[in-house]
């Protein structure tokens, strides 16, 4: 291609219009091959014959024909002509003819289009319209970009681990307040789903006064499916791996948006004569779908006070965590509150373990977007 002075000039992408002048060539052109196939012709040859009289029509626009303008002259074809004399040059004709169709060409389509003027920057936030595939899509991403180029009517807008470049008829401008009200109603489309397993910790502080801690939005306005977590003396994690204990823990509540699960929180009791953990210990296969099947989880009733003390909840609407079935990822504000017989003697850090359904997008272009924001 460099060979022969041709330059590669990308376009802005799903915008054919961009390139029009390719375009409505290529309409006639794969006309002329549909019909040399369908007529069992030697298609290289019927695009030569395709060719000429495309170069000998006179162009609706500049109202010449291209050879006429290349050569000065009309070209012999089949059909019968005369020769006219032409003493004055036909250029500022030519560029009066263009330059008034291309003015019609655009009031009609901007009357067509409903058109309007739009003033998007560097530094606008605004939407992309998107591609409906059901009935729950919206007209636009919920999921705001930022623009970062823009060159004529083609706009490049970014967000984080995604960027798209479209024409700027994709594009709506919108308000910091517009997105934020988008952002709490809208859901994303799935195409594919993904485990994410997240583990974040909080600290309970030494406190010798209160016997009772509570914690709020566990994993930041998210609720997983499954949910995990377990107690460990705070310090170094060499010193202490897996040595999740019991600390005389009485109640165990676990609430999503205020609503308790399991109804009521656990009634434990570790620290008398006869201990009362086995419901806590079912938690380990009811919230983990091993519930009433023959598998097991390699942790003992005697091993589980004595530094196998985990708790164990099924967060889906159907309790079905475990199932192959997609479960949407939730919102909320998941908490944890602990009581203990006596408040720990040092500072206490929860571990906790959430896995998600998250999903993986490829769209038309094969780009690969990552969505762990639910």
């Amino acid at each position: 291609m460099t060979e022969n002075s041709i330059k590669h000039q990308r376009i802005t992408p799903l915008w054919p219009k961009a390139n029009s002048e390719a375009e409505n060539f290529m309409k006639p052109m794969e006309k002329a091959i549909r019909a040399a196939h369908i007529e069992k012709k030697n298609w290289r040859k019927e695009l030569y014959h395709f060719l000429l009289n495309y170069r000998a029509t006179p162009h609706t626009t500049t109202k010449f024909a291209p050879a006429e303008l290349l050569f000065n002259r009309e070209i012999n074809t089949k059909l019968p002509s005369k020769i006219i004399n032409q003493n004055t040059k036909i250029d500022q004709q030519v560029r009066a003819n263009d330059e008034k169709g291309k003015r019609n060409m655009k009031r009609n389509a901007d009357k067509s289009a409903n058109a309007k003027e739009v003033d998007i920057k560097v530094g606008d936030t605004v939407l992309v319209r998107q591609t409906k595939k059901n009935k729950w899509s919206t007209r636009f991403d919920p999921k705001p970009y930022c623009v970062t180029r823009v060159k004529g009517t083609m706009i490049t807008a970014t967000r984080p681990g995604h960027y798209i470049t479209r024409n700027i008829s994709f594009f709506k401008k919108v308000l910091q307040q517009e997105i934020q009200h988008n952002s709490e109603d809208a859901s994303d489309e799935e195409d594919y789903s993904k485990l994410d397993n997240n583990l974040p910790d909080t600290n309970i502080e030494e406190n010798n006064e209160l016997a009772e801690r509570r914690k709020d939005n566990v994993f930041n306005g998210l609720v997983p499916k499954s949910f995990v977590f377990g107690l460990v003396e705070s310090g170094a994690y060499k010193k202490n791996p897996f040595n999740f204990k019991n600390f005389s823990v009485t109640s165990i509540g676990i609430s999503v948006n205020g609503e308790e699960i399991t109804f009521r929180p656990l009634q434990l009791s570790y620290a008398t004569a006869t201990p009362k953990f086995t419901e806590a210990y079912n938690t380990l296969f009811a919230g983990t779908g091993k519930m009433y099947y023959n598998t097991g989880n390699d942790i003992s009733r005697e091993e589980y006070p004595n530094g196998y003390t985990l708790y164990a909840f099924d967060l889906t609407p159907d309790m079905c965590g475990s199932s192959p079935h997609f479960n949407v990822v939730q919102k909320g504000n998941l908490a944890i509150e602990i009581q203990f017989g006596t408040a720990p003697a040092g500072a206490v850090s929860v571990v906790c373990y959430g896995e998600f359904e998250n999903t993986i997008h490829i769209d038309s272009e094969r780009n690969v977007i990552y969505d762990y924001s639910g």
